[in-house]
């Protein structure tokens, strides 16, 4: 029995180019296939994940700072108490308080303490002219009594028995009459002298008086109030504008400035970090003056200008530092901050969601609006997590991953 052949029909080459064709399309609709269902789960995925934000203190606030002194004492020109005669401390020279520093001399002063004088000594004569009219007086005055004495001897050795005698008596009388009279009248004359005198001597005392005052004058000198370290400018000595001798203290403090934007922050007595910008070291200080009224004056009274308001504020640093250091104040801001897409609010209630172990737990929190900022009150402690990007779809208890 014969074994019939039988052979394969081959595909023609119409037919391969056509199948080839499809199986590339084939391959091509697996790729895309492929490609969006992992974009799906790419998406599905992203759209599970949050971020977190760690609850921490707010950042703290940096001003810029310059060591200045503590208290400045100036002294200008003053030209009412005539020319500087003498500076009488020097550049850098550290004094006690009560120290002298500058001493006037005034010429017009000079003169009037002339003319004082020769006024006195026209005063001085008049005393003199009146002691000696006083004295005369009182020498008058003793003649009259001698007089008065020797007619009442003669009255008493007259003999009033004889005819002799009567008329001596008689004499004598009138004489004691006449002199009696006379001392009554000089005693007014003593009276008057004696006033003339005092008023001469009162003349006199008060041009005394009037030229001690005057030329107390003459010369003038300044004292310092406080103690510390003299700068001299000799520029000063006729130019009003400039001081002749400032004394600044030893003691330092730091002037830095803020803006009106974080004014509100500052306090009297908060304590703050001086960092000093030529060592990189640090040390403690404290807020101790605080200016309310702002450095550049245009921005008050001017609500259409656009200018920052800036306020000097002066800082106390735990040592005394070189005048002139630069320096930042770090102002610790003492609070935790929710930024306002951090929570979720229901009427008067806020929530946010602490992550815990891979899942969220729904937190009521207190919280405070202030300058646009929501301040933590309640609620939650430092360190903890939340999700900083909840949505509708987040609940209670979730499982989320987070970035």
């Amino acid at each position: 029995m014969a074994k019939e052949k039988t052979r394969k029909k081959r595909l023609t080459k119409k037919q391969q180019i056509r199948l080839s064709i499809v199986a590339g399309v084939i391959g091509l609709l697996a790729i895309v296939l492929a490609l969006i269902y992992s974009q799906t789960q790419k998406n599905a995925d992203e759209n599970q994940r949050y971020q977190v934000l760690t609850i921490q203190k707010a950042s703290p606030l940096i001003f810029k700072g310059t060591v200045a002194a503590e208290r400045t004492e100036e002294f200008y020109y003053d030209q009412s108490k005539g020319e500087i005669s003498k500076i009488l401390v020097e550049n850098g020279q550290e004094i006690e308080q009560e120290t002298k520093l500058l001493s006037y001399d005034n010429q017009t002063v000079q003169e009037q303490v002339t003319e004082q004088q020769q006024t006195r000594e026209k005063l001085s004569l008049e005393v003199n002219s009146a002691q000696q009219n006083l004295d005369n007086a009182y020498v008058k005055k003793q003649e009259f009594q001698d007089k008065l004495d020797t007619a009442n001897s003669n009255y008493k050795n007259a003999d009033e028995a004889t005819p002799e005698g009567q008329v001596i008596q008689q004499e004598e009388q009138a004489k004691i009459e006449q002199y009696k009279e006379a001392l009554s009248n000089q005693e007014t004359q003593i009276l008057q002298a004696q006033q003339t005198l005092d008023a001469a001597y009162l003349d006199l005392n008060n041009a005394d008086t009037s030229i001690e005052n005057t030329e107390n004058k003459v010369t003038t000198n300044i004292l310092s109030q406080t103690g510390g370290v003299a700068i001299v400018n000799q520029q000063g000595k006729t130019n009003p504008a400039v001081p002749v001798v400032s004394i600044i203290s030893k003691e330092t403090i730091i002037e830095a400035k803020a803006t009106e934007y974080d004014y509100s922050r500052l306090k009297e007595s908060s304590s703050v970090t001086i960092r000093l910008l030529h060592n990189d070291s640090e040390m403690k200080g404290s807020i101790t003056e605080i200016n309310p009224l702002p450095d550049n004056s245009e921005a008050m009274g001017n609500a259409t200008q656009s200018t920052i308001a800036t306020y000097t504020f002066k800082v106390k640093p735990a040592e005394n530092l070189q005048y002139g250091y630069n320096c930042q104040i770090v102002l610790p801001i003492d609070e935790f901050r929710i930024p306002e897409q951090s929570f979720i609010s229901t009427e008067d209630e806020h929530y946010v969601f602490v992550v815990e172990g891979g899942k969220v737990r729904k937190t009521l929190v207190e919280l405070e609006e202030k300058d646009g900022l929501f301040i933590l009150k309640e609620g939650l402690e430092e360190g903890q997590k939340i999700i900083e990007n909840p949505d509708d779809q987040l609940s209670d208890g979730q499982e989320v991953t987070v970035e």
